[in-house]
């Protein structure tokens, strides 16, 4: 039945204009679902939304739950670690040596399998060569059988970045940027606005790697990015000390937040991407310990507890080729959430709306409302009552196209 209906469908993929009339759409906003209501599409845009006797002709979808395209706000589509690789360090180094252009177009199928999944919208943050996420963007931003990139460039860090003390400079200079209290931090972050980043990563440690940065430096970083007008800064912060630096400046977004629960010192911070994996990939790649799992079922639950804005984003580059779709275990690390009891209203938000607020973006996309986006995403049953129906392929609309 879907078949045929997506069939149906997209004969009008490239008309001007589709109004669509779902069973119901998700209101991320005020966490409900919305019957009865057309939504229209004019282009890549969502320009209304009306009750079904102000429309003339509609397209049915009426099998179908509609919510926002899903954001993964922290992936690597640059990065694969190959199992058997056990060590971190090991795989940015080999990583490094390879080809641009392959790397590039290995990230291009993990982007279509994302996009297939549910996917509109991704945020890489480095881990991905000399702006090669900048490439990836322009090779992929007109065509919608890619999801849209928000791209950081290489993540600014101290010392040597996440790479093992013994690695060459070469090598490390060309996954990250690396400054001391010397650096023109103005230049550098010139640098980054004229590749059109939208992101600015920061590394508060270096974990795995040595090192980790001072206020003194963290502060002129600040004080220069002030003026740049990025979308987002976020901070790579693993460490109980990251956590009280990040006190002291004001920091707002933090990626992993590892050891957070040990402090209660954080009253600036707002959005947490808690970079958590489901125990069934753990195992498969043999990082799976229980005493490191249960500990992060518990933070996740005191991070949802202390009303912190959780935004989804599961740090995943594990990679087993030939056959591997990253998109689906991406997915399953979900469950992550369900285990620790996040209301489903919320894990849904986590997906949308909070990691669209975290970019300053949540008029454009993570909701459905005119003028944002026509980045949708259809289910047979409502995720709301039936949250396993996430873990299924879903009918997509990326910006206006329905996907083949």
């Amino acid at each position: 039945m879907i078949i045929v209906l997506l069939t149906f469908l997209f004969s009008y993929s490239q008309a001007n204009e589709i109004n669509l009339f779902p069973k119901a759409y998700f209101d991320t906003e005020k966490g409900v679902m919305i019957y009865g209501k057309v939504i229209q599409v004019k282009d890549d845009k969502i320009t209304g939304i009306f009750n079904r006797n102000q429309v003339k002709t509609v397209t049915e979808l009426k099998n179908l739950y509609l919510l926002p395209g899903f954001i993964d706000c922290h992936s690597h589509v640059l990065l694969a670690q190959l199992k058997g690789e056990t060590e971190f360090e090991d795989t940015l180094s080999r990583e490094a040596r390879l080809a641009p252009a392959d790397r590039i177009n290995r990230a291009k199928g993990f982007l279509k399998d994302y996009l297939k999944a549910g996917f509109t919208s991704l945020c890489d943050l480095g881990n991905s060569g000399k702006f090669l996420d900048v490439q990836l963007r322009k090779q992929t931003e007109s065509d919608k059988s890619f999801p849209h990139l928000y791209v950081s460039g290489p993540g600014i860090a101290t010392n040597k970045g996440q790479f093992p003390e013994n690695a060459k400079m070469g090598e490390v200079n060309n996954e990250y940027s690396i400054v001391d209290a010397k650096a023109d931090v103005d230049k550098l972050l010139q640098g980054y606005l004229n590749q059109n980043v939208d992101i600015l990563k920061i590394y508060l440690d270096n974990n795995p790697g040595a090192g980790s940065m001072d206020e003194t430096l963290l502060k002129k970083i600040l004080s220069n990015s002030k003026s740049k007008n990025f979308k987002k800064i976020t901070y790579h912060a693993s460490e109980l000390k990251s956590f009280e630096l990040a006190e002291k400046v004001g920091i707002q977004s933090i990626e992993h937040a590892n050891q957070i629960t040990l402090t209660d010192k954080v009253s600036s911070l707002r959005y947490i991407t808690p970079t958590d994996q489901d125990s069934e990939t753990l195992k498969e790649f043999s990082y799976y310990r229980e005493p490191f799992y249960r500990a992060q079922s518990q933070r996740l639950k005191e991070l949802y507890k202390r009303k912190f804005v959780l935004v989804f984003g599961p740090d995943f580059y594990f990679h087993n080729p030939p056959v591997f779709n990253r998109a689906q275990y991406v997915k399953r690390t979900l469950k992550t959430y369900l285990e620790a009891n996040i209301p489903k209203i919320e894990i849904l938000r986590a997906l949308t709306l909070n990691p669209a607020k975290s970019l300053r973006e949540e008029n454009k996309v993570g909701v459905i409302k005119k003028g944002a986006y026509a980045n949708l995403i259809g289910f047979k049953k409502n995720p709301m009552e039936t949250f396993d129906v996430i873990f299924e392929e879903p009918m997509v609309i990326n910006r206006g196209s329905f996907l083949k």
